[in-house]
């Protein structure tokens, strides 16, 4: 039997969620348990994740051995000279995991560009929230990676991206704020800019971003606040229409977004997505909002991962890979 004073965990393939002191489980809450246990299973490929998503490698950074995948266009002898995207996953996931939620790995086959899917350091990326533990020099590792995979295989450095979902996406915003010169644009999906960030840091130019956020999700609330799962709070974020004014601002966009509705592909799930562009900013540098209405914590298109109760909803009506890369191809540093 558990003692009642034992901390409990939720592992998701985004986040490890400290979810407060145990009690007896009730049947619902026992089949939560059981799924949630076999989320370890279903998360790595039934064949050899390393042939599916990319080449094992690491590297030295800081004095710490780091770890990622590296995907090459399947079909393409000669890669000099294309592009190069660092996708990054959320809390408590993995380069291998988030490779297959996103499918950028196969995105990559069909548009011919360069994905790397890195590992952060103890699962958790110092994305600017100043959570306990996050010590990792993530800007540096990751900016020294993307310049060493350029560098061996001759790739554009006008054209290098980053995308993330959650920790993952909160990560590739600060990449924005931090390292603007290397990044041609951005890209992030349940995610907002921690406040540490958004108070102290200004991008060094302009840059083009897209958001993809869910106005219903539970753990990165869209009004800002704190980052939580069930009890346990994981650092504060500002506001989705904070985050916005913040890159509108900076780049010199028209405050006045263009509005379009996408096509509703499932009039029954309750939800939809309407896409605010927001242009006339300084080099083109656009800001792109894609607000999934009634969407939750998930990379839309993707897998659900956990039941609609406890992460929200996940969104057909867009495919969230075609849509970052056909935005990230418009641009070019």
């Amino acid at each position: 039997m558990q003692p009642r004073d034992a901390v409990c965990y939720i592992p998701t393939p985004y986040l490890l969620a400290r979810v407060g002191r145990c009690t007896p489980l009730s049947r619902s809450t026992r089949s939560i348990a059981t799924l949630l246990s076999m989320l370890p299973a279903i998360a790595v490929s039934a064949t050899d994740p390393l042939k599916t998503f990319g080449e094992a490698r690491t590297m030295m950074h800081d004095g710490i051995e780091r770890a990622f995948l590296l995907r090459l266009p399947q079909g393409v002898h000669d890669v000099a000279g294309l592009p190069l995207v660092l996708v990054l996953h959320g809390g408590h996931g993995s380069g291998e995991k988030v490779a297959r939620v996103t499918a950028f790995a196969d995105a990559a086959d069909r548009h011919g560009f360069v994905a790397v899917f890195p590992d952060a350091v103890g699962t958790h990326w110092n994305d600017g929230r100043g959570q306990p533990g996050e010590t990792a020099d993530d800007v540096g590792f990751l900016s020294a990676l993307a310049a060493d995979l350029a560098r061996e295989f001759e790739l554009d450095r006008r054209r290098v991206y980053a995308t993330g979902i959650s920790n993952g996406g909160m990560m590739a915003l600060r990449l924005g704020a931090e390292a603007t010169e290397l990044f041609a644009a951005i890209a992030c999906v349940a995610a907002s800019i921690p406040e540490p960030v958004f108070r102290k840091r200004r991008p060094s130019a302009p840059l083009p971003v897209l958001i993809i956020n869910g106005d219903a999700d539970p753990v990165v609330p869209w009004e800002g606040g704190e980052v939580r799962v069930q009890s346990n709070v994981l650092g504060r974020v500002v506001s989705t229409e904070e985050m916005v004014r913040f890159w509108v601002e900076h780049n010199g966009c028209a405050p006045a977004p263009e509005i379009a509705w996408l096509p509703d592909a499932d009039p029954h799930d309750g939800m939809r997505v309407r896409v605010e562009t927001y242009r006339g900013g300084a080099d083109d540098a656009r800001v792109t909002l894609y607000v999934v209405e009634g969407g939750g914590h998930a990379w839309p298109g993707g897998e659900q991962y956990l039941p609609d109760w406890v992460i929200g909803k996940t969104a057909r009506d867009i495919d969230a890979t075609e849509d970052i890369w056909r935005f990230f191809d418009g641009f070019t540093r």
